[in-house]
Formats: C-alpha cells, sequence, structure tokens
C-alpha cells in the first residue's frame, strides 16, 4: 500500500500507532512479519521502528530490518523511510564488516520482495549519488510547494525544506560546497537556495545529468501580489511590513528573513517590498535562467501550474506516468 502524500501518511502512521497499542508493539510487528496482519508501507515502517527501537537480540533486530525492507520496497511516501533507513544503518558506520552484512542481508530481503528496481536506488539514497537530480528553480510563490508534493506524489525523495534554506549565508557567501553535498543524498529540490539566482549555475555543474524546472506565474504583477499577500499573511499577521516584524521573524534559523532581506532583496537598499525592485528581480531571475539552458534541451522546462497542460508537461519531461493529471494548490495567497 503506497501513501503518497504527507497528511495521508501521517494518518496512516497513526492508524499503525494506534493498532500496535491495542495489541502490544512486537505482537504488531510479529504479526506483520507472519503475515496475519495486513498492511505494507507505513504499517512495516512503524513496525520496523517499534523493533529496531526494542531489539533484544539478533533476531529482532534482522526482523526489524525486512520489515524496514518491505516498508523501502512498498511505501510510496518515501522521505520517512528514507531517513529510518539512514538512522539505522548509521550504527555501523564504524563498523565496516558489520555494515556490509547488514548491507547484503537488506538488499537480499530486497530482492526476494520482488523489487530488484529499488537496489540502485537504495544505494544511491545511503551512499548519496551524482545522478537524478531535480531542481525547482523559479522564485517563491510560483508553485514550488505544489511541485514539491506533485513530485513526493511520485515517490520522488524531496530534500529537507528547512535544512536546506539553513544554507542561505553558504549562497550569500557564493560557497556551494555544503548545498551540493545535501544534494547528493536527495532526489528534488525546490525554494531557497535553489530559487535564488547563481544556484543553479553551480548545481548544473555538480550534476551533469540534472533536470530543471522553471516555475512562473502568468505575469510578474500576479507573483508580486501573491508574495505581498502571502508574507503579510504568514509573517505579519495582516500588519504592514517594518524591519521590526522582520527581525522578529524565527524560520530556518533565528534571524535568516532578515538576512535574506538584507542579502537577496536588499530592502534596506530599496524599501520594504519595492515593488518595481521586486519585480526586476523576479524577470531578471527568470531572463537569465532562459539565458542560461538556452538550446540545451531536455535540460529546462518552463512551467505554469495554472495552465491545463501543465501536468502532463510536468510529467513527459520527469518521464511520470500521467497520475492525476493535475498539480494540487498548496500556500494559496
Amino acid at each position: 500500500m503506497a501513501f503518497q502524500s504527507e497528511p495521508e501518511f501521517d494518518d496512516a502512521y497513526a492508524a499503525a500507532q494506534t493498532a500496535a497499542a491495542s495489541i502490544g508493539p512486537r505482537a504488531f510487528a510479529q504479526g506483520l512479519i507472519a503475515g496475519s496482519i495486513e498492511g505494507f508501507g507505513v504499517n512495516c515502517l512503524h513496525a520496523a521502528e517499534l523493533l529496531l527501537a526494542t531489539a533484544t537480540g539478533d533476531s529482532d533486530l534482522a526482523a526489524g530490518m525486512r520489515l524496514l525492507a518491505r516498508a523501502f520496497a512498498s511505501c510510496g511516501h518515501l522521505a520517512p523511510v528514507a531517513t529510518r533507513i539512514r538512522q539505522t544503518f548509521a550504527q555501523w558506520r564504524d563498523d565496516a564488516y558489520e555494515a556490509r552484512r547488514r548491507r547484503d542481508e537488506f538488499l537480499a530481503d530486497i530482492v526476494e520482495l520482488g523489487a530488484e528496481a529499488s537496489l540502485r536506488r537504495f544505494d544511491r539514497l545511503l551512499d548519496g549519488s551524482n545522478e537524478g537530480k531535480i531542481f525547482v528553480i523559479g522564485m517563491n510563490k510560483t508553485g514550488t510547494t505544489s511541485l514539491k508534493i506533485a513530485l513526493q506524489q511520485a515517490n520522488i525523495l524531496c530534500g529537507p525544506q528547512r535544512q536546506h534554506e539553513a544554507l542561505f549565508p553558504d549562497w550569500a557567501r557564493r560557497r556551494f560546497d555544503r548545498i551540493v553535498n545535501l544534494c547528493r543524498y536527495y532526489e528534488a529540490f525546490q525554494d531557497i537556495p535553489f530559487s535564488l539566482p547563481f544556484t543553479y549555475q553551480a548545481l548544473d555543474q555538480a550534476f551533469p545529468d540534472a533536470r530543471f524546472i522553471l516555475s512562473v506565474r502568468d505575469s510578474p504583477e500576479q507573483w508580486y501580489d501573491s508574495l505581498v499577500r502571502f508574507h503579510g499573511q504568514a509573517l505579519f499577521a495582516g500588519r504592514p511590513p517594518s524591519w521590526e516584524l522582520i527581525e522578529a521573524q524565527d524560520y530556518a534559523y533565528p534571524g535568516a528573513f532578515a538576512e535574506c532581506s538584507r542579502l537577496f532583496w536588499r530592502w534596506q537598499d530599496f524599501g520594504l517590498y519595492q515593488k518595481d525592485r521586486a519585480i526586476d528581480l523576479y524577470k531578471r531571475h527568470n531572463d537569465n535562467i532562459l539565458e542560461y539552458f538556452y538550446a540545451r534541451n531536455g535540460k529546462l522546462l518552463v512551467l505554469n501550474l495554472s495552465e491545463p497542460d501543465s501536468y502532463a508537461r510536468f510529467a513527459e519531461f520527469l518521464e511520470l506516468a500521467p497520475g492525476s493529471g493535475r498539480f494540487g494548490r498548496y500556500n494559496a495567497s
């Protein structure tokens, strides 16, 4: 059973916790292994976590790893499974023999489950890779959250947004080494620092086969109005923006929004939410991307999510099944 959105996954995970609590965690996990409790995906992940957290011997540990392999092979919402896999294998980082033994057993479980196509993906997930990256490089408020959720629903592992947003100071210094290293362990990325100038050039050099999506709005004015509305609602509770309110925001790290306001928007130079300045940034960002990728077929998709064929073009670009045929609407303003 595949759980392909965060709310759906969270609801199923809570149901699995309730079931485990009613019969006991060990009985729940053993029932899944024996087949007396039906369910894959999130149920297997929860059972694996229970066994791995309370393992009293190798049999419990091996059973937990088998359930974790089943979750990896069957769960459509990959992010929590990937996190648990990394946490589990990290305990053997200083024991090469045990790490190799557990890895071989895990991969054998994947083969037994008939999920051989996942073998290479597991290696990339655990070891990192420079292959197959997807970067959404449109500016914020161009549908980037909707794109992230569509990617997750396609079982593509998206980078942890708060973690990569915390690398804004690296972007400000034009230091992309930590940003590139983070990208090695996930498959798709959006918003800051990927929505900022210069990042896409560094990523294109680091990941030669990467694909890029430039998300846009109907017009620069529509984008600006959405940005102002969203910030007013989400950050300022409807109050007029001020440096006091900006300084008070505690987002990816203390002072992050103020730092971005000064180093990217440069509102101290041009005035808070100065429309002409903001629109100029938006237009130059898009124009520079189009110029950079000019004549490089298959590297860049320009996408306006409001257009009727946008999902079909998105799916074709990434070689995905057509799916629902439309994007959801998230973080609307």
